[in-house]
């Protein structure tokens, strides 16, 4: 084996501090070996030391540090950057856009109201730029074209499409209606013509909590009224809104002069101009009598009623309208069909009441059955066909029915058989002047007729 050569490891040169002191090169430890390399399990992340190495550092004296000197050289060409004092008038900007925004949109709401021939006022205004939803507060709405017409709402909120209105919805609202159902609508229909483009204005209005009252719907001393309406009006492609609406009255009453009607449940849909209603008479059961009308595009008015065997106290009609007392527990059959087309008028009507009693005679069993066919317009339809029983006792029955744009009269009399000769029975029903509608038995003689079970 050759003999082995001892490594010598060579002292590097001295090194000089950055503080102008020779520095002494570190001595030799040795070869470095795996008993150098294992650091004290007590220690972690302690330095490696090798057995023969000195914990004492060595002293190197140190001069005072001198003062740092700092220079800032400007770039030729560089100017100072103006973006930092931009964001000051920007901010200011921002800052006066929020603040007159509410006040802004106020006024352009305002405004397109006005350029509509509507009257618009509010309280305050309220912005959420999260959704894009302006909030109304406290509105009132009325227009000198569409006169005895006031709106109340406690909130409006609109939604927004950039300055325009996409949505509305108004909840709380206290309407207000004065005068005839026919002179109402015929200035709603004039504003209409006048402001097409008003019909364009929204996508959907919503109408929430609505207390509707209505004086003079039917002339002097009558009047509607509904709590809790609920409404929509939606545009659907090119047709205009409220081609395409839905109305639920949970409880309508009529006030007249004759006694109150209701409460009644109207529920109103409408697609493309054609229009279905329904009056539940007895508005607190889903089961009850109903009315249904249906309105084509062309005018078109088809209504059917059936009811068997419903009590009439339960279907909110007066009963004074019979001429009988208001506890009379008087039960009905109806079958009505009224069919007004665009030139003729036609229907046929049977009305039964059992356990009745008109002009304090009975209580007995009545019924009336006619039809009628004719032109369409203001003039009478004479009823055809005929007859009144009374106490098992038919008789012929005589009349006409009037159906105009706002409303219709019925006029009917007929001989009581098995009462004296001047015992005459006649009723008139005028939806359109309820004060002078009424019926009964006018007679001179007491009649009394046997109780028909």
């Amino acid at each position: 084996m050759p003999p082995e050569v001892q490594r010598v490891t060579p002292t590097p040169p001295p090194t000089i501090s950055p503080l102008g002191q020779t520095l002494t090169p570190a001595a030799d430890f040795g070869p470095e070996t795996e008993e150098t390399r294992r650091p004290d399990p007590m220690l972690p992340f302690a330095p490696t030391l090798s057995a023969s190495s000195s914990l004492a550092p060595p002293e190197i004296p140190l001069a005072p540090a001198a003062p740092a000197r700092i220079t800032i050289q400007k770039m030729p060409g560089r100017k100072r950057s103006l973006i930092p004092y931009l964001w000051i008038p920007v901010g200011i900007a921002v800052i006066i856009g929020i603040v007159s925004a509410p006040e802004l949109i106020r006024r352009k709401i305002i405004e397109r109201a006005a350029s509509d021939g509507v009257v618009l006022t509010t309280d305050n205004i309220e912005l959420s730029y999260s959704n894009m939803t302006v909030q109304l507060k406290k509105v009132h709405v009325s227009s000198a074209e569409i006169p005895g017409v006031t709106m109340n709402a406690e909130v409006v909120d609109l939604g927004m499409s950039g300055l325009d209105v996409d949505t509305i919805t108004a909840r709380n609202i206290d309407l207000v209606i004065d005068g005839r159902w026919g002179t109402v609508e015929d200035a709603f229909d004039k504003w209409a013509n006048a402001h097409p483009d008003a019909q364009n204005r929204a996508r959907k209005v919503r109408f929430e909590g609505v207390h509707l009252t209505w004086n003079g719907a039917f002339g002097a001393g009558t009047k509607m009224d509904g709590s809790g309406v609920l409404g929509e009006l939606t545009k659907v492609g090119a047709r205009p809104l409220g081609a395409d609406a839905s109305f639920t009255l949970p409880a309508l009453t009529f006030d007249t002069p004759i006694g109150a009607l209701g409460p009644w449940r109207f529920e109103l849909n409408r697609e493309a101009s054609r229009t279905t209603a329904t009056v539940r008479l007895d508005a607190g059961s889903t089961a009850g009598t109903v009315v249904t009308a249906t309105i084509d595009p062309d005018g078109r008015t088809v209504i059917d009623c059936k009811a068997l065997r419903a009590p009439l106290i339960t279907l909110g009609v007066p009963l004074v309208m019979l001429g009988q007392k208001p506890e009379d527990a008087t039960k009905a059959d109806i079958a009505l069909h009224l069919d007004l087309a665009s030139q003729t008028t036609s229907g046929t009507v049977h009305l039964g009441l059992s356990d009745g009693r008109l002009g304090g005679v009975g209580p007995t069993e009545m019924a009336v059955d006619t039809h009628f066919n004719g032109p369409r317009g203001s003039a009478p339809i004479p009823l055809q066909d005929g007859t009144f029983v009374f106490g098992g006792q038919p008789g012929p029955l005589a009349g006409a029915i009037t159906i105009g744009p706002d409303g219709a009269r019925i006029e009917a009399n007929a001989k009581v058989r098995g009462c004296p000769a001047d015992a005459v029975w006649s009723t008139v029903i005028d939806t359109r002047e309820p004060a002078k509608s009424g019926g009964g038995i006018t007679t001179k003689t007491p009649c009394t007729l046997p109780k028909v079970k």
